[in-house]
Formats: structure tokens, C-alpha cells, sequence
């Protein structure tokens, strides 16, 4: 049996996009994460902590951080733990800390060409074969799994690699990309992979991105955690997610907002929306308002002081994103002979015709992250057209 934590992306040093205690809060929860995966991988006997890149997020380390990691891994190295690591995009071989120098039970997948590790018991006995490569500058545009060798089958296989696999991972910049067939032929018993910062897994967990191991800000949500793996011959794999993290960002999307037709009415449905989230852990929380609003032209000028108020009576860290509109009836404007009417066929067209929306993106020099960005440009495009372009009629009217 083979038994070992599986963790990707930490990204320590990260700067965080959040100000004052807030930043220091989501710091402090993202080594306190890492300290936890060491203390699982401690209290569950493994046999190894593997890390599946951009264990750092920038060149440079504050002393802080080289202590934690050194202090870690020395831990790791008193259990009779191995400490499996590949550079990833953000924490390249070539960068500076390159000249930290690691405990002897740390083994460090440098460069673009596979090396095997073939990992033994405390008798001498040979458990699992672990295979991986690292990032010896950022961009890393190649194929990785094709310099991967295959199962011999001999040894349980463990593939760690830092990389773009399929497409479900398109919203990230295609390092090291390959396909699930690319990995699936070397026949290879699990896939450590980082890279993706969402948690996903393939063929009966057997592929798996952890996912990184606390949110930084609303683009990483849920929970966060690691992997706990345990590789028994001739049975299936035991996958298990362990979330590790005391942060959860979450989005929630109020579509329809009209009938709360006050200030305090409105407060109370995003308050009753707080309360009914988990209280074990911190909540930072985007709650969009959506839809028509007779509050539309109130809310920007309210919303800081309603932010203030939910997070005092709530104990959750919210931003509230004001995406009301005044009640409109868009249909009475469309079929009309006039500029509006144009304007609004032309969204109505982009809806359904991914070229044509490329072709006015591009003709506007928008460019966006992923594969839907466009997409959302759409939403409520029309009402806020009709909005704007009715506004600027009243306005040389003298309305």
C-alpha cells in the first residue's frame, strides 16, 4: 500500500487583491492550509507529499515563506515522509529561490524531461514508481506528456506534471497542454496535475486536479483542499478531497430583484441569503443583483454603506455588484424603424451567432479571458442600451 497528499497550486507569497485585515486574513489561511495538508499528510501515515507545481507564486520569497517551507518539509522528513515537487508557470526552475536548498527527503522535477523516482519502504521494498517534470523557465509551450514514459507495470505509476489537460481547463494558458488520451495511454495509476485552480477529476478519480488550496479572491470558489490517495495493487484507487482551507468565496446571483421595492426590503433578502450559508468557515461572498429595480438609480450610492451593515450583522465579508436596471419593455422598442431598434437586433443576432460576436469583439479590440467571455458581454446588454440611449434622447430634449 501507497499512501500520500496531493496538492497543486498554493501559490504562497500570493499578493492578495483584498485590502487591510481582509488581506492579511486570506495570508494567514493559505499557509495555515498548507501547515494543514502537512499535519494530514503526518497524521495519516503517508508516505508522500506530492506537489504539482507553482508551490510559490512569484520569484521572489519573503523569509517568512522559506522558513515555512523549510520548517515544513523537515517535519515531513523526521515522519519518514518524501516531499515530490515540480516547478509549475509561477515557480520555474530558473527563478532566484532556485538556490534554496532542499532537505534530502525533497526530490524536485526541474526540467521538461521526465525523471522516474521509484520510492521505497523503510525494509528496502519498492512501493510505487512516481514520474514527473518541472518548468525550467515560465512558458512552457510543448506537449509534457509526451516525453512521459510508459507504465512498465512492474510498479504502481504515479505521473506528476504542471500542465493544460482537455478541454474543461480552457479558462488557463495552455502550459505544457495535452490531451486526456494523451495521458490515458501510458497507463499510468494516478495523475497528480496543478495547473487548473478548479477541482476536477476524470476516470474514477484517477486523473485529478486538486485544485489550488485556498481562494485568493471570487474567481476560486468553494472549497478548497487536497487530496487524500492511498494505491493498493490490484484494487481501485481510494480518492478522497479533504478540504483544508478556513476561506470560502462563493457568488451569489439575485436574478430577479423586483419586488423589493425598498432599501430595507432588499437588504433583508441578500441578509436572509448570508445567514443560510455553513458557519464553519469565513465567507467572502459577491452577491449581483440582477433585473429590473425601481432601486436602480439608488443602489451605487447605497450599496457601501448595505456591504458595511451585512458584513457587521453577518460576520461575511460581501461586495455587492449593482447590475439593475430601471423597468423597461425592451420588446416595444425592436421592429422600429430608428437607431435603437438596429442596435437591439444586432445583441439579438450576437446571441446566436458566435462569429458574428467574435467579428464585433475583435472590430473593438475586446479581449477577454475564456472561452465564454463574449458571452457575458450580452447579459442585459439590451436594457442597458435602451436605457442609456433613452437617457441621452431626454437629455437634448431637456427632459
Amino acid at each position: 500500500m501507497f499512501r500520500f497528499v496531493h496538492m497543486a497550486d498554493v501559490h504562497l507569497d500570493s499578493p492578495m487583491q483584498q485590502r487591510g485585515r481582509n488581506r492579511d486574513y486570506l495570508k494567514m489561511a493559505l499557509e495555515q492550509a498548507f501547515y494543514a495538508a502537512v499535519d494530514l499528510a503526518i497524521g495519516q501515515r503517508c508516505h508522500a507529499l506530492i506537489i504539482s507545481g507553482d508551490l510559490f507564486d512569484g520569484e521572489d520569497l519573503s523569509f517568512n515563506t522559506e522558513k515555512l517551507i523549510h520548517d515544513s518539509f523537515m517535519r515531513l522528513h523526521h515522519a519518514g515522509i518524501g516531499v515530490f515537487y515540480c516547478h509549475g508557470n509561477h515557480d520555474p526552475a530558473n527563478a532566484r529561490r532556485r538556490q534554496i536548498t532542499w532537505p534530502e527527503n525533497v526530490v524536485v522535477f526541474e526540467g521538461v524531461e521526465a525523471e522516474e523516482h521509484v520510492v521505497q519502504d523503510t525494509m528496502g521494498q519498492a512501493l510505487v514508481r512516481i514520474v514527473g517534470t518541472g518548468y525550467p523557465t515560465k512558458d512552457v509551450r510543448l506537449n509534457l506528456a509526451k516525453g512521459y514514459p510508459k507504465a512498465k507495470g512492474d510498479l504502481p505509476t504515479i505521473g506528476v506534471m504542471h500542465a493544460m489537460v482537455g478541454e474543461h481547463s480552457a479558462d488557463h494558458e495552455p502550459y505544457g497542454a495535452c490531451s486526456l488520451a494523451d495521458l490515458e495511454r501510458l497507463g499510468y495509476d494516478y495523475w497528480a496535475l496543478g495547473h487548473v485552480h478548479q477541482r476536477m477529476t476524470w476516470k474514477n478519480d484517477t486523473i485529478v486536479y486538486p485544485g489550488n488550496i485556498s481562494g485568493r479572491s471570487i474567481k476560486e470558489q468553494g472549497l478548497k483542499g487536497v487530496y487524500l490517495v492511498e494505491i493498493n495493487r490490484g484494487l481501485p484507487i481510494k480518492a478522497q478531497f479533504v478540504p483544508l482551507s478556513k476561506i470560502c468565496w462563493t457568488h451569489i446571483i439575485m436574478d430577479d430583484v423586483s419586488a423589493h421595492t425598498t432599501q430595507m426590503a432588499l437588504y433583508e433578502a441578500m441578509r436572509d441569503k448570508l445567514e443560510a450559508l455553513p458557519r464553519n468557515r469565513q465567507h467572502y461572498v459577491r452577491i449581483t443583483l440582477r433585473g429590473d429595480s425601481p432601486l436602480y438609480d439608488s443602489l451605487d450610492d447605497a450599496k457601501e454603506d448595505m456591504e458595511r451593515k451585512l458584513s457587521n450583522d453577518t460576520h461575511v465579508v460581501v461586495e455587492i455588484q449593482n447590475k439593475t436596471h430601471l423597468p423597461l419593455n425592451i420588446e416595444k422598442y425592436k421592429g422600429e424603424a430608428h437607431l435603437l431598434s438596429s442596435v437591439l437586433d444586432l445583441i439579438e443576432q450576437s446571441r446566436g451567432h458566435k462569429e458574428l460576436l467574435q467579428t464585433l469583439c475583435d472590430s473593438a479590440n475586446i479581449v477577454g479571458e475564456g472561452p465564454n467571455y463574449h458571452q457575458t458581454l450580452l447579459e442585459d446588454l439590451d436594457k442597458l442600451v435602451v436605457d442609456v440611449m433613452l437617457e441621452e434622447d431626454c437629455k437634448h430634449a431637456d427632459c
